[in-house]
């Protein structure tokens, strides 16, 4: 999933309220499929991979998109409640705050 936008996007997880919750849950075991890219620099191709255990294990995914984040560990509490195995679920952000929204939507659309 590709996680685009301006500064609502880039707001880290460590700003919200839940994060706490979140960092229990994930060092529990409960969101192993995710995987994240995006987190030194989110317009650096090069960088690895991550999963948000090692993300969280090294306080690089206190630095992460929230609202990224957030949308995979709604997604794989869907698939769970709905009797399923959740996915792998790739997470690349690509948000730049400050950035206008004219950079976002192609000149046809405005």
């Amino acid at each position: 999933w590709f996680c685009s936008g301006q500064s609502n996007m880039s707001l880290e997880l460590k700003h919200t309220l839940s994060w706490g919750e979140s960092t229990k849950k994930i060092q529990g075991g409960t969101y192993d499929n995710i995987r994240i890219h995006g987190l030194g620099s989110n317009m650096n191709v090069d960088q690895p991979w991550k999963t948000v255990n090692d993300a969280d294990a090294d306080g690089t995914l206190l630095h992460y998109s929230s609202t990224c984040y957030y949308f995979a560990e709604k997604l794989t509490d869907e698939f769970r409640e709905n009797g399923q195995t959740p996915p792998p679920i790739g997470l690349v952000h690509t948000a730049w705050g400050g950035s206008t929204i004219e950079d976002w939507v192609d000149d046809e659309t405005l």
